[in-house]
């Protein structure tokens, strides 16, 4: 009994420790893909673009940079009159340009919001300067620059908009999000109604079939890959939703569940609704589903979590950008992309978000599915 405080202590230690470790990750990859610029430890504060640099006239420097992340332009001089001018130009690739005209000071400030960034690539998100340029006006002595910088904002949504735009992860999102409702809702559906049969009804070579689907629950997905492969070529349904919805309608584990479960239901609920005149669907409908919530809960969100990460069903059945699913378009993007981690960490939270979500909103009904039966009645 004197190790009690020291026992729950250890635990509630080792629970905040699981829990640091587990939210790290996830904090990490939401901080990175917020940042304008760096990688999952760090960050990048500003880019030096001229340093210790005597200017005459004018002096362009080549950028190709988005100029929506950068806060301010930054320039320390070391030598300057109170007649000095600057003006400093954005300047894209087809020669559309923005520009501010200042005059010089010991440290010169200048914020993005003071240049007009929409005369850059119009119609287009980003606002890529190919160039900035430096011009001296009023002044023919040359001016000296200790630095010039660009300021980085801390803080963006400008690599979720890029990703959406530039990397289809708009329609690898609807993609991934129509597959992954419509698995759930069939397997809620037939796993139900199989279920019901595998309980409450007789039926020829029941528990032999019973048994073929406990077995199907040992067999790995992956060895099932070349002949699904194989059906949907002949029938013509290569790199269609239904090849990537209808193989997966129904999972064995579902039937295997929902038999359980509907087998522990009070028949005698069924039997009174059968006095009163209801048929088979209408005690489904009525009174199997809405007592088998915590079940449903269980089976639809392990179904949606393992539709929507998927990789090697949508990757083998389909072969068009149209037609890949967020973790295929994570894949083929981060071999495209290297090392980009802001944008890589933005496509993994679209692609990690919608699970969070839905883990969040259902968690009551996945604890008391997991709970129901520990109580003896």
């Amino acid at each position: 009994m004197k190790r009690a405080p020291f026992a729950n202590s250890f635990v509630a230690l080792l629970l905040f420790v699981i829990v640091i470790c587990t939210l790290t990750p996830l904090f990490l990859m939401f901080q990175t893909s917020l940042k304008s610029a760096g990688t999952l430890t760090g960050s990048v504060k500003k880019i030096t673009l001229i340093a210790d640099q005597s200017i005459t006239d004018k002096y362009p420097l080549r950028l190709n940079l988005d100029v929506r992340k950068f806060k301010n332009i930054s320039i320390l001089f070391g030598n300057y009159s109170k007649e000095d001018y600057l003006e400093i130009t954005f300047s894209d690739a087809q020669g559309r340009s923005c520009s501010v005209y200042k005059r010089a000071g010991p440290r010169l400030t200048i914020p993005i919001s003071d240049f007009d960034i929409k005369a850059l690539n119009p119609g287009l998100p980003e606002r890529l300067a190919e160039t900035i340029t430096i011009s001296l006006k009023n002044n023919n002595n040359p001016v000296f620059i200790k630095e010039l910088s660009l300021t980085i904002k801390r803080l963006t949504l400008a690599n979720y908009w890029d990703i959406i735009i530039t990397g289809y992860f708009g329609r690898y999102f609807f993609n991934s999000l129509l597959i992954a409702v419509a698995v759930t809702l069939g397997n809620i559906f037939f796993c139900t109604i199989v279920g019901y049969a595998f309980a409450r009804k007789r039926f020829a070579f029941k528990n032999f079939l019973f048994l073929l689907i406990m077995a199907g629950i040992m067999i790995p997905p992956q060895v099932l890959i070349v002949p699904i492969f194989i059906m949907m070529k002949n029938i013509g349904w290569l790199n269609t939703y239904w090849a990537l919805i209808v193989p997966s309608l129904v999972q064995p584990f579902g039937i295997f569940l929902m038999r359980q479960y509907i087998s522990r239901l009070p028949a005698s609920l069924e039997d009174q609704a059968r006095v009163d005149g209801a048929t088979d669907r209408q005690i489904i409908f009525k009174i199997i589903f809405p007592l088998s919530r915590p079940a449903l809960a269980i089976i639809g969100i392990n179904t949606f979590m393992g539709s929507w990460n998927t990789f090697l069903f949508p990757f083998i059945l389909t072969d068009t950008a149209r037609m890949r699913t967020l973790p295929v378009g994570l894949a083929l993007f981060k071999n495209l992309q290297g090392a980009d981690w802001v944008h890589l960490m933005a496509a993994s939270s679209m692609t990690a978000l919608p699970i969070i979500i839905i883990f969040l909103g259902f968690q009551k009904h996945i604890i008391a599915g997991l709970t129901t039966g520990l109580v003896k009645r």
